[in-house]
Protein backbone atom coordinates (compact mmCIF):
# COMPACT_ATOMS: atom_id res chain seq x y z
CA UNK A 1 0.00 0.00 0.00
CA UNK A 2 1.51 3.76 -1.12
CA UNK A 3 1.84 5.70 2.03
CA UNK A 4 2.11 9.50 2.15
CA UNK A 5 3.45 11.13 5.51
CA UNK A 6 5.43 14.59 5.69
CA UNK A 7 8.30 15.85 7.88
CA UNK A 8 8.56 19.25 8.15
CA UNK A 9 7.88 20.68 4.61
CA UNK A 10 9.31 17.01 3.18
CA UNK A 11 6.30 14.91 1.48
CA UNK A 12 7.42 11.02 1.71
CA UNK A 13 6.04 8.46 -1.01
CA UNK A 14 6.36 5.16 0.29
CA UNK A 15 5.95 1.78 -1.12
CA UNK A 16 7.25 -1.84 -0.73
CA UNK A 17 7.28 -5.12 -1.88
CA UNK A 18 7.83 -8.43 -0.27
CA UNK A 19 11.75 -9.78 -0.91
CA UNK A 20 12.17 -13.41 0.52
CA UNK A 21 9.84 -12.88 2.96
CA UNK A 22 10.37 -9.53 4.24
CA UNK A 23 9.16 -5.85 3.41
CA UNK A 24 11.94 -3.65 1.46
CA UNK A 25 10.25 -0.35 1.37
CA UNK A 26 11.23 2.32 -1.31
CA UNK A 27 10.59 5.84 -0.98
CA UNK A 28 10.43 9.05 -2.84
CA UNK A 29 10.67 12.83 -1.55
CA UNK A 30 9.25 15.83 -2.66
CA UNK A 31 9.56 18.82 -1.40
CA UNK A 32 9.08 22.87 -2.54
CA UNK A 33 8.34 21.55 -6.51
CA UNK A 34 11.98 19.29 -6.41
CA UNK A 35 11.32 15.16 -6.36
CA UNK A 36 14.01 13.43 -4.89
CA UNK A 37 13.99 9.77 -6.88
CA UNK A 38 11.28 9.03 -8.47
CA UNK A 39 10.96 4.73 -7.30
CA UNK A 40 10.33 2.40 -9.56
CA UNK A 41 8.07 0.94 -12.58
CA UNK A 42 6.57 -1.49 -10.91
CA UNK A 43 4.78 1.29 -8.44
CA UNK A 44 3.73 2.76 -11.34
CA UNK A 45 0.16 3.10 -10.58
CA UNK A 46 0.75 4.81 -7.12
CA UNK A 47 3.59 6.92 -8.23
CA UNK A 48 1.48 8.54 -10.71
CA UNK A 49 -1.23 9.60 -8.53
CA UNK A 50 1.48 10.92 -6.17
CA UNK A 51 3.61 12.71 -9.19
CA UNK A 52 -0.25 14.72 -10.65
CA UNK A 53 -1.04 15.50 -6.90
CA UNK A 54 1.90 17.57 -6.35
CA UNK A 55 3.40 20.06 -8.35
CA UNK A 56 6.89 18.72 -9.78
CA UNK A 57 9.18 20.80 -11.06
CA UNK A 58 12.21 19.50 -11.18
CA UNK A 59 13.88 15.71 -10.33
CA UNK A 60 17.29 14.81 -9.30
CA UNK A 61 18.01 11.12 -8.90
CA UNK A 62 21.02 9.45 -6.49
CA UNK A 63 21.59 7.26 -9.22
CA UNK A 64 19.95 5.36 -12.01
CA UNK A 65 19.14 1.83 -10.47
CA UNK A 66 15.58 1.27 -11.83
CA UNK A 67 14.26 1.13 -7.51
CA UNK A 68 15.39 4.73 -7.87
CA UNK A 69 14.71 5.81 -11.54
CA UNK A 70 12.35 3.55 -12.73
CA UNK A 71 9.72 6.30 -13.30
CA UNK A 72 11.76 8.98 -15.01
CA UNK A 73 10.74 8.08 -18.28
CA UNK A 74 6.63 8.20 -17.08
CA UNK A 75 7.73 11.77 -15.57
CA UNK A 76 9.64 13.29 -18.58
CA UNK A 77 6.64 11.75 -21.00
CA UNK A 78 3.97 12.94 -18.89
CA UNK A 79 4.87 15.89 -16.83
CA UNK A 80 7.69 17.15 -19.38
CA UNK A 81 10.08 17.73 -16.22
CA UNK A 82 14.00 18.46 -16.20
CA UNK A 83 15.61 15.09 -15.14
CA UNK A 84 19.14 15.64 -12.91
CA UNK A 85 21.52 12.91 -13.09
CA UNK A 86 25.39 12.02 -12.23
CA UNK A 87 26.95 12.92 -15.35
CA UNK A 88 28.95 9.46 -15.74
CA UNK A 89 25.18 7.69 -15.77
CA UNK A 90 23.22 9.69 -18.02
CA UNK A 91 24.90 8.13 -21.34
CA UNK A 92 23.11 4.71 -19.74
CA UNK A 93 20.30 6.34 -18.48
CA UNK A 94 19.79 7.10 -22.23
CA UNK A 95 18.96 3.48 -23.37
CA UNK A 96 17.17 0.89 -21.72
CA UNK A 97 18.61 -1.05 -18.55
CA UNK A 98 19.32 -4.64 -19.51
CA UNK A 99 18.14 -6.19 -16.16
CA UNK A 100 18.50 -9.89 -14.49
CA UNK A 101 15.19 -11.44 -14.46
CA UNK A 102 14.38 -11.06 -10.64
CA UNK A 103 15.30 -7.54 -10.66
CA UNK A 104 12.72 -7.12 -13.41
CA UNK A 105 10.33 -9.06 -11.27
CA UNK A 106 10.81 -7.29 -8.51
CA UNK A 107 11.10 -3.70 -10.15
CA UNK A 108 9.99 -3.75 -13.88
CA UNK A 109 11.77 -2.32 -16.96
CA UNK A 110 13.90 0.87 -16.50
CA UNK A 111 12.98 2.66 -19.66
CA UNK A 112 15.60 4.84 -21.06
CA UNK A 113 15.58 8.78 -20.71
CA UNK A 114 17.08 11.88 -21.45
CA UNK A 115 18.79 13.58 -18.69
CA UNK A 116 20.56 16.64 -17.60
CA UNK A 117 23.96 16.76 -15.62
CA UNK A 118 23.54 16.99 -12.15
CA UNK A 119 24.72 20.83 -11.34
CA UNK A 120 26.47 22.14 -8.01
CA UNK A 121 23.28 23.15 -6.56
CA UNK A 122 19.67 22.48 -7.47
CA UNK A 123 17.45 25.50 -6.54
CA UNK A 124 13.83 25.60 -5.42
CA UNK A 125 11.78 28.85 -4.09
CA UNK A 126 12.94 28.05 -0.53
CA UNK A 127 15.67 26.02 -0.38
CA UNK A 128 18.88 25.07 -1.64
CA UNK A 129 20.75 21.73 -1.74
CA UNK A 130 24.02 20.93 -2.88
CA UNK A 131 24.56 18.06 -4.87
CA UNK A 132 27.32 15.83 -3.12
CA UNK A 133 29.27 13.22 -5.87
CA UNK A 134 29.13 9.99 -3.36
CA UNK A 135 30.69 6.68 -5.08
CA UNK A 136 30.45 3.49 -3.07
CA UNK A 137 27.07 1.70 -4.05
CA UNK A 138 27.91 2.91 -7.07
CA UNK A 139 30.10 5.15 -8.88
CA UNK A 140 27.59 7.86 -10.14
CA UNK A 141 25.54 8.56 -7.01
CA UNK A 142 25.16 11.86 -5.67
CA UNK A 143 23.17 13.02 -2.08
CA UNK A 144 21.80 16.19 -1.64
CA UNK A 145 22.42 18.59 1.26
CA UNK A 146 20.21 21.29 2.86
CA UNK A 147 22.39 22.90 4.89
CA UNK A 148 20.16 25.23 6.25
CA UNK A 149 17.78 22.59 7.78
CA UNK A 150 20.34 20.07 8.56
CA UNK A 151 18.85 17.20 5.54
CA UNK A 152 20.65 14.98 3.78
CA UNK A 153 19.52 12.53 1.61
CA UNK A 154 20.99 9.88 1.09
CA UNK A 155 20.17 7.43 -1.98
CA UNK A 156 21.49 4.02 -1.21
CA UNK A 157 24.57 5.38 0.72
CA UNK A 158 22.82 4.26 4.08
CA UNK A 159 20.48 1.49 3.58
CA UNK A 160 21.52 -0.03 6.97
CA UNK A 161 24.53 -0.11 9.48
CA UNK A 162 25.43 -3.96 9.01
CA UNK A 163 25.72 -4.68 5.64
CA UNK A 164 25.82 -8.48 4.46
CA UNK A 165 26.25 -8.49 1.22
CA UNK A 166 27.64 -6.01 -1.66
CA UNK A 167 26.48 -5.62 -5.42
CA UNK A 168 29.32 -6.20 -8.14
CA UNK A 169 28.72 -2.58 -8.84
CA UNK A 170 29.63 -1.40 -4.65
CA UNK A 171 32.82 -0.24 -3.57
CA UNK A 172 32.95 -0.48 -0.20
CA UNK A 173 36.40 0.93 0.45
CA UNK A 174 35.14 4.02 -1.74
CA UNK A 175 31.84 3.68 1.14
CA UNK A 176 34.30 4.17 3.51
CA UNK A 177 35.75 7.22 2.07
CA UNK A 178 31.93 9.07 0.79
CA UNK A 179 30.80 8.26 5.00
CA UNK A 180 33.96 10.21 6.13
CA UNK A 181 32.86 13.01 3.59
CA UNK A 182 29.67 13.01 4.78
CA UNK A 183 30.25 12.96 8.17
CA UNK A 184 32.01 16.53 8.07
CA UNK A 185 28.30 17.85 7.02
CA UNK A 186 26.51 19.42 10.01
CA UNK A 187 23.41 17.26 9.56
CA UNK A 188 21.07 15.45 11.64
CA UNK A 189 18.21 14.13 9.73
CA UNK A 190 18.61 11.39 7.29
CA UNK A 191 16.15 10.76 4.49
CA UNK A 192 17.17 7.12 2.82
CA UNK A 193 15.56 5.53 -0.22
CA UNK A 194 14.41 2.64 1.43
CA UNK A 195 14.94 3.55 5.40
CA UNK A 196 12.61 6.51 5.02
CA UNK A 197 13.14 9.52 7.27
CA UNK A 198 16.15 9.43 10.58
CA UNK A 199 16.24 11.72 12.91
CA UNK A 200 19.55 10.11 14.19
CA UNK A 201 21.07 10.65 10.75
CA UNK A 202 24.53 11.40 12.03
CA UNK A 203 24.92 9.03 14.19
CA UNK A 204 23.69 6.08 12.05
CA UNK A 205 26.07 7.06 9.54
CA UNK A 206 28.96 7.19 11.99
CA UNK A 207 28.17 3.45 13.01
CA UNK A 208 28.10 2.29 9.69
CA UNK A 209 30.99 3.75 9.31
CA UNK A 210 32.48 2.26 12.20
CA UNK A 211 31.19 -1.04 11.19
CA UNK A 212 32.70 -1.36 7.79
CA UNK A 213 36.33 0.13 9.01
CA UNK A 214 35.74 -2.57 12.10
CA UNK A 215 35.30 -5.24 9.29
CA UNK A 216 38.26 -4.16 7.18
CA UNK A 217 40.84 -4.39 9.56
CA UNK A 218 39.63 -7.77 10.56
CA UNK A 219 40.07 -9.00 6.69
CA UNK A 220 43.33 -7.44 6.52
CA UNK A 221 44.57 -9.07 10.27
CA UNK A 222 43.59 -12.40 8.75
CA UNK A 223 45.07 -11.46 4.86
CA UNK A 224 48.48 -11.22 7.27
CA UNK A 225 48.14 -14.29 8.59
CA UNK A 226 48.03 -15.90 4.70
CA UNK A 227 44.30 -16.27 4.51
CA UNK A 228 42.76 -15.89 1.36
CA UNK A 229 39.62 -13.73 0.01
CA UNK A 230 37.38 -17.27 -0.10
CA UNK A 231 38.72 -18.43 2.81
CA UNK A 232 38.08 -15.02 4.91
CA UNK A 233 34.26 -14.68 3.60
CA UNK A 234 33.71 -19.26 4.91
CA UNK A 235 35.29 -17.37 8.38
CA UNK A 236 33.46 -14.28 8.53
CA UNK A 237 30.20 -15.03 6.53
CA UNK A 238 29.88 -19.01 7.17
CA UNK A 239 25.93 -19.35 6.17
CA UNK A 240 25.16 -18.02 2.62
CA UNK A 241 22.61 -14.99 2.73
CA UNK A 242 19.03 -15.20 1.34
CA UNK A 243 19.95 -12.66 -1.06
CA UNK A 244 22.53 -14.30 -2.78
CA UNK A 245 20.84 -17.11 -4.69
CA UNK A 246 17.55 -14.88 -5.03
CA UNK A 247 20.24 -12.20 -6.67
CA UNK A 248 21.45 -15.02 -8.97
CA UNK A 249 24.98 -14.15 -7.35
CA UNK A 250 24.94 -10.46 -7.89
CA UNK A 251 25.01 -9.67 -4.43
CA UNK A 252 27.59 -11.65 -2.09
CA UNK A 253 29.53 -11.52 1.37
CA UNK A 254 32.93 -12.39 -0.79
CA UNK A 255 32.52 -9.09 -2.88
CA UNK A 256 32.29 -7.10 0.10
CA UNK A 257 35.48 -8.71 1.34
CA UNK A 258 37.02 -8.28 -1.91
CA UNK A 259 36.30 -4.69 -2.57
CA UNK A 260 37.28 -3.88 1.59
CA UNK A 261 40.80 -5.71 0.97
CA UNK A 262 41.39 -3.69 -2.21
CA UNK A 263 42.69 -0.62 -1.10
CA UNK A 264 45.44 -2.38 1.01
CA UNK A 265 46.30 -4.24 -2.22
CA UNK A 266 46.33 -1.15 -4.32
CA UNK A 267 49.09 0.55 -1.85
Amino acid sequence: MFNVSTFEDVICGQDEIDLIGSSLSVFTFFVDGLLLDTGPRSFEQDSAKFFKNHPIAQVALSHVHEDHCGMASWLQKNMGVPIYLHKGAIEEASKRADLPHYRLKIWGEREAFSAISMPDEIITPRHRFEAIDTPGHCAAHMVFYEGEKGWLFTGDTFIGIRQQVAFREEDLSQTINTLNNLLTLDFDTMFCAHSGVLNDGRRLLEQKLNFLTELQEKIWDMEDQGLTIREIDRILFPVSHPISDYSEGEGTSYHMIKTLSSVRKST
